[in-house]
């Protein structure tokens, strides 16, 4: 196995990221918050890996900080119209997620993360 990863590293080539397993609520929570429809009694905190999935999307379509900012304040925001809009639920981080990867589609740059 070492090998194989060394050979791989030699070349540039990197093995995929191994993704952590989540538990049967978790799943469901990180795949129906901030959906239409969907009410929850709780609410999921965002962690480090949903803000580097939209950090990921960040940077496929080449926008900034400021630039998320002032989108998450237009009238656009999946946010909706927040005095505030900050990224800080579950439900909050999926629905600019999903808005960014619709943007990242339309022009063309969108892939899969690994």
């Amino acid at each position: 196995m070492h090998l194989i990863d060394g050979l791989q590293g030699q070349l540039g080539l990197h093995a995929p990221r191994k993704r952590r397993s989540l538990d049967r609520e978790s799943a469901r929570r990180a795949g129906t918050e901030g959906r239409k429809g969907s009410s929850s009694a709780s609410v999921t905190l965002a962690c480090a890996a949903d803000l580097a999935r939209i950090q990921h999307a960040l940077t496929m379509i080449g926008w900034n900080e400021s630039q998320l900012e002032a989108w998450l304040r237009s009238s656009r925001s999946p946010l909706g119209s927040r005095s505030n809009p900050t990224i800080r639920t579950l439900a909050d981080a999926n629905r600019v997620w999903w808005a960014l990867k619709r943007v990242a589609r339309r022009k063309g740059v969108w892939k899969e993360q690994l």
